[in-house]
């Protein structure tokens, strides 16, 4: 399991403040690096 946060840098301050505003989640899934939505291929 990990921990993925939405922070605007990689420094412990800003990772700690998006923390706390709760901008992060848990997961114990895939990592998607890239999403593609095609209308026709739905």
């Amino acid at each position: 399991a990990w921990v993925m946060v939405r922070s605007d840098s990689l420094d412990k301050d800003s990772i700690t403040s998006a923390m706390r505003q709760g901008d992060f989640y848990a997961s114990t899934g895939i990592t998607l690096r890239r999403l593609e939505y095609d209308e026709e291929r739905r």
